[in-house]
């Protein structure tokens, strides 16, 4: 029996070291090169001569990336800037989760291994590391600290080889391969991006009508709800399922298309479509201190789908080229705002000998 018993300890003893050394080595296949404080990341396309088999996959105009201060009041601000191929303006979103981790991978660059170039040394031309290839330089306060030449892609392991000084550098691919998903993969696509914050104030706006809302927001044993109410003409309390659905599709709202995908007819008609005074808009207020405004303009079929082309302003400093959202989700909103306008009073049951729970505290003074 005690045999048996030590024979099992030491198989788990045995598994666990395996496991432990090949975590080890796991962790010994990645090295730190660098460790640098970058606020802007720079793309610039290869030419028409590099051979790279996936030339053609990389975006074909230069793009930049930024962290922007003083746009956002809650901080760093990421920003995706590009130039449009049919009418040359320059166009610039807020990025998403894809910019912020290409900042993070880029300023703490990892890499499977590095090289030397010896002086005076050649470089074999199967690298494709030349004049053609693309480049991303990393910026600080317009100072390039880096300069990354992308060369071949080694799809037996995965990774890029990249020249950078007098370096070679084994770079994995998912860091650099963001380049050559397209330019919507580093556009925030959510147009109300909370993270942790809350919907303080809304502002329905349409057909000379104005439907104002505000929330206090609170936890209930650990779960977060919210508490609406309806400040335009008689102040109501809403019902929570009013309110929450209210919420709910706001946060929901998205970016279905952008006028430079392949379906999406271009910049310059976007432009014409949101010449026209926009028929209805949304002013929202967030816990964070930021005011979002979105603009939706008369409603176009696009390839037989219905959309509304639509503009974010954030804080009245940053304003976003026209996008669209499919009509479905502007119905919504728009029911919803309607619902909100009729709702009568919370109905609140009166208990016997019981003391009323306290209201929420009305939010601060603007």
């Amino acid at each position: 029996m005690k045999r048996g018993i030590l024979f099992l300890v030491a198989l788990v003893l045995l598994v666990a070291s395996f496991f432990l050394l090949d975590e080890k080595k796991e962790n010994q296949t990645e090295v730190g090169v660098w460790d640098i404080d970058i606020d802007e990341i720079e793309y610039q396309p290869p030419k028409s001569s590099w051979d790279g088999e996936d030339g053609s996959g990389f975006f074909p105009s230069t793009v930049l990336l930024k962290k922007e201060k003083g746009i956002s009041e809650t901080g760093i601000f990421f920003t995706i800037q590009s130039q449009d191929l049919e009418t040359g303006d320059s166009l610039v979103f807020e990025g998403n989760h894809n910019v912020e981790n290409i900042f993070r991978d880029l300023s703490v660059l990892k890499v499977k291994g590095v090289e030397p170039i010896e002086q005076n040394g050649s470089l074999s031309a199967s690298l494709l590391l030349n004049e053609s290839s693309p480049m991303i330089l990393l910026k600080s306060s317009g100072r390039i600290l880096k300069k990354l030449v992308l060369g071949k892609k080694k799809t037996s392991d995965s990774t890029r080889i990249v020249r950078e000084g007098n370096e070679i550098l084994i770079i994995p691919g998912h860091i650099l391969d963001r380049f050559s998903k397209g330019i919507g993969e580093f556009r925030q696509k959510q147009l109300v991006n909370l993270k942790d914050e809350s919907i303080l104030e809304t502002i329905w706006e349409e057909e000379g009508k104005t439907l104002r809302l505000d929330n206090h927001p609170y936890k209930e044993q650990s779960v977060k709800k919210h508490f609406w109410r309806r400040l335009s003409g008689k102040v109501v309390v809403l019902e929570p399922h009013l309110g929450d659905a209210w919420n709910n599709q706001i946060i929901g709202q998205r970016a279905d298309l952008y006028p430079d995908d392949l379906q999406g007819a271009g910049f310059a008609v976007a432009k014409n479509l949101t010449s026209v005074p926009a028929e209805a808009s949304l002013k929202l207020r967030l816990s964070g201190g930021d005011w979002i405004t979105l603009r939706y303009y008369p409603k176009t079929d696009i390839n037989s789908v219905s959309y509304r082309p639509a503009v974010r302003i954030l804080n009245g400093k940053f304003s976003e080229p026209p996008f669209y959202i499919r009509e479905d989700s502007f119905l919504r909103i728009k029911e919803n705002a309607g619902n909100l306008d009729k709702a009568e009073q919370k109905k609140i049951p009166v208990i016997q000998n019981s003391v009323p729970k306290s209201v929420p505290p009305t939010s601060p003074k603007k």
